[in-house]
C-alpha cells in the first residue's frame, strides 16, 4: 500500500466512525499519486535558500545596528576628549575703569540675584559682562577703553558688554564721547531700541513703560520700531507704551544736567595751564566761557595751576581755581564771563 494511501486510511480511522462527515470525505477523495523525488528535491532548495536569504539579511540588519552603534560610541568618545583638551577659557577683557563713586554702588560679573555684590572702588578695573548696579542715593563714573566717559545715576542698573556696548536695563546713564566723530562709538541697548552716538554728549534714561533720550551735542540715531530717529544737541526723543513718538527742544545747561556734574571725574588740575581747565569746565556745563579779559600769560603755559579739586562739581572747582589766579567768574545769559578781580591782580597768581 502506498504511503498515500496509508496516510489516509489512517486519516480515517482516526477520524471517527463511518458516518463521520471527515471520513465520508476522505473516501471521496480517493487515493493520490505520489510526489516525485525530483519535486520534493526543488521544494526543498528553494525553501532552502529562501530561508538562507532571510538569515543573511537578519545578520546584516544586527551588523548595521552595531555598527551604528560603535561609531555613536566613538563619536562620543571624540567629544568628550576635544571637551576634555579644549584650552581652558581666559579671563573677560578689561574693557573700562571706575574713575568715581558716591554713594551706594556694586559690580556684578552675572545677573543672577543671589550674587555677592562687591562695593566698588575707584581705579578698578572693569571686564566685559559686568553689571554696574547703582543705589537710591549712589552714582558711578567709569571710562572705557577708547576715551568715552559713562556716568550712572542713581538706581540704575546696566551691562558692560564690550568698549562699544552697553545694555540699559532701567535708570538713566550720560555719555560723552569726546570729540565728534563721524561713526558710532558707543551702542546702547535698551528695551525700547537701540541708540547709536555720533560723537556726542547725551542722557538715556529707561524706566519699565517709557525711555527718554536728550542730547547736549553732536548726534544720537535711535534704531526703534524699524525707523532710525536722529536727534541733533538741544533736543529729546520721548517713547512710552501706548504713546505716539515725541520730539521736542531741551536746553543743554541747566539743572537737568546737575547729576552729571555731581559725578564728573575730577579734572587734574596740578602743573596745567588755566585755559585747560577752563575748556574742561564748558564741556562739562556746555557754558561758553569768555576770557577776552584774561592776560594770555594768565591762560597759557607761563602761569600753571597747582592742588587739586577731588570731589567737587566743576561750579564749585571753577569758584575754588579762579581766585587763585587773581581771577572771578560772571555768568550772563549763558556766557561765563571769567575777568580779573578788582583787588587781585592776575599777576599775583602762582607761576611756575
Amino acid at each position: 500500500m502506498s504511503p498515500d494511501r496509508n496516510g489516509q486510511e489512517l486519516l480515517a480511522h482516526e477520524a471517527g466512525s463511518p458516518d463521520d462527515p471527515l471520513a465520508r470525505l476522505l473516501r471521496l477523495v480517493g487515493t493520490r499519486d505520489p510526489v516525485p523525488g525530483d519535486t520534493l528535491e526543488r521544494v526543498r532548495l528553494a525553501a532552502h535558500t529562501e530561508w538562507r536569504r532571510f538569515v543573511s539579511r537578519r545578520a546584516r540588519h544586527a551588523l548595521y545596528l552595531r555598527s551604528l552603534a560603535a561609531v555613536g560610541v566613538a563619536a562620543a568618545l571624540v567629544t568628550a576628549l576635544l571637551w576634555w583638551l579644549r584650552p581652558a577659557p581666559g579671563p573677560a577683557p578689561v574693557v573700562a575703569v571706575l574713575q568715581r563713586t558716591e554713594g551706594p554702588v556694586w559690580l556684578r560679573q552675572r545677573s543672577a540675584p543671589e550674587d555677592v555684590a562687591a562695593a566698588s572702588t575707584s581705579g578698578g578695573a572693569i571686564t566685559a559682562g559686568t553689571w554696574i548696579e547703582t543705589g537710591e542715593t549712589g552714582r558711578a563714573a567709569l571710562r572705557l577703553y577708547g576715551g568715552a566717559s559713562l556716568r550712572f545715576d542713581v538706581s540704575t542698573r546696566a551691562r558692560l558688554d564690550s568698549a562699544g556696548t552697553l545694555v540699559l536695563s532701567r535708570g538713566a546713564v550720560y555719555v560723552d564721547t569726546g570729540v565728534r566723530h563721524s561713526r558710532s562709538l558707543l551702542e546702547v541697548k535698551t528695551a525700547f531700541g537701540v541708540a547709536r552716538d555720533i560723537g556726542t554728549q547725551f542722557e538715556l534714561r529707561q524706566s519699565e513703560r517709557a525711555l527718554r533720550l536728550r542730547v547736549r551735542e553732536g548726534r544720537v540715531d535711535l534704531d526703534w520700531a524699524g525707523a532710525v530717529h536722529a536727534a541733533g544737541a538741544g533736543e529729546e526723543l520721548r517713547l512710552a507704551d501706548g504713546r505716539p513718538f515725541e520730539r521736542g527742544a531741551f536746553p543743554v545747561q541747566g539743572q537737568a544736567w546737575s547729576w552729571t556734574q555731581a559725578i564728573a571725574p575730577a579734572f587734574a588740575i596740578e602743573g596745567r595751564p588755566l585755559r585747560a581747565f577752563l575748556e574742561w569746565y564748558a564741556r562739562e556745563t556746555r557754558y561758553l566761557v569768555d576770557t577776552s579779559k584774561v592776560p594770555p600769560t594768565v591762560l597759557g603755559e607761563a602761569m600753571l595751576i597747582h592742588g587739586t579739586v577731588e570731589g567737587l562739581t566743576p561750579d564749585e572747582a571753577l569758584r575754588a581755581v579762579l581766585p587763585t589766579c587773581g581771577l572771578s567768574p560772571r555768568l550772563v545769559g549763558q556766557t561765563l564771563i571769567v575777568e580779573p578781580q578788582s583787588d587781585f591782580p592776575p599777576e599775583r597768581a602762582r607761576r611756575e
